[in-house]
């Protein structure tokens, strides 16, 4: 096994089943970044998520596959023997779902039925949403004749769901099942006079941020092709931000501190903290911090290679800046605190999903990376 890691060396032991192949890696100690267990899947994946869905207990690994199924599996489990801990090296298929449909696109896992246990979306190549209950196909709804590349859920302070979802034709549209509940066009929105071609939407966020009262707003930020940043509420533009290029990727956290270091600067996407800071990954591999929908004039960081995936590790509690991790058109995950690059750790393959997660409950939260030749991997990142 060939490991491209510039901080950890590995041992490894290779157990094989019917759908995967998992290596069991013991890394040697790294003050940043520890491997913790990899496979490789016999199956081609787009995306991958880490949460608890159905009736089952704990977090699984839900990956959306390339032929139209999501296979979901146990989780290695941590084991600790003569307090030493360590992973039993075993992935096990709990359960396949066929989406009845086309290559899986994007995946989210809400409770959108309020059947007391959170749902699977699925959106596919063919434009179809499939809404998964208790692993059984509650709804199934054609949104678009091309692929759906974007998928949010939006909840407000009410508790209204909204799932929302855009196309490779340019369309923005939010639904809930059995009901459509707007559609935008970009074009018909843009202020560009002319369009040298099909504008597309190029990621999609749902933010919460807080008014000086004290209440609640959503809004859905829509980066599109024409280096544009969208601000919805409730299907209306609000404003257009210009981006200095293609934006294709955006997360919310708390980037930047203040010169005074306020602990309550930046929000999540739960609507956290008092100013909403949303870090934008950019085609040329320049990453910008937009605050309070105004873009910070200076680069955050500058990657070198256009960035198609973003994460936030939160580090709240320290008081510190959260940590960013980038993907893109690389072998590698950055790992960015304060703008200034920790390290980059080395992968097999360009990376298409980025997911946190503590995984065994730990308080303790570890990083799932998914690639495009198949393989996973979990790591462990101290900062």
């Amino acid at each position: 096994m060939n490991n491209n890691n510039n901080n950890c060396s590995y041992f490894a032991l290779l157990y094989e089943d019917s759908d995967a192949t998992f290596t069991l890696t013991m890394p040697a100690p790294s003050s940043v970044v520890k491997q913790l267990w990899e496979t490789t899947l016999d199956h081609n994946f787009n995306t991958l998520n880490v949460a608890s869905v159905f009736r089952h207990s704990g977090l699984h690994l839900i990956v959306g596959c390339e032929d139209g199924t999501i296979r979901i599996y146990n989780l290695p489990l941590q084991q600790t023997k003569n307090s030493i801990k360590k992973f039993a090296f075993c992935l096990q298929l709990k359960s396949q779902l066929d989406s009845k449909g086309g290559p899986i696109q994007m995946m989210a896992v809400h409770d959108v039925t309020r059947f007391s246990s959170n749902d699977l979306l699925v959106a596919d190549s063919h434009g179809t949403l499939t809404v998964f209950c208790n692993e059984q196909i509650l709804h199934r709804q054609r949104l678009s004749d091309s692929s759906i590349n974007c998928l949010q859920v939006e909840q407000d302070a009410s508790g209204k769901i909204t799932i929302v979802a855009s196309d490779g034709d340019g369309c923005l549209l939010a639904t809930h099942p059995h009901k459509e509940l707007w559609k935008i066009r970009l074009p018909d929105i843009m202020t560009e006079k002319s369009l040298r071609s099909k504008p597309v939407v190029t990621a999609l966020l749902c933010v919460q941020t807080v008014a000086p009262d004290g209440k609640q707003i959503n809004y859905i930020l829509a980066s599109d092709s024409y280096s544009n940043v969208h601000v919805l509420q409730q299907g209306k533009l609000v404003m257009s931000i210009p981006t200095p290029s293609r934006v294709n990727a955006m997360c919310c956290g708390r980037f930047k501190m203040s010169a005074a270091g306020d602990s309550d600067m930046g929000a999540t996407a739960a609507g956290a903290g008092s100013k909403l800071q949303v870090a934008l990954a950019t085609d040329t591999g320049v990453i910008y911090i937009m605050e309070e929908f105004q873009l910070c004039e200076t680069e955050y960081c500058a990657v070198g290679s256009p960035v198609t995936q973003l994460c936030r590790l939160s580090a709240r509690e320290l008081g510190n800046a959260d940590v960013l991790l980038a993907a893109g058109h690389y072998n590698a995950l950055a790992i960015y605190q304060d703008g200034k690059l920790k390290v980059k750790h080395q992968t097999s393959d360009w990376i298409c999903s980025v997911i946190a997660a503590d995984m065994d409950n730990d308080n303790h939260v570890a990083v799932v990376v998914g690639c495009y030749d198949r393989t996973i991997s979990a790591l462990r990142i101290n900062i």
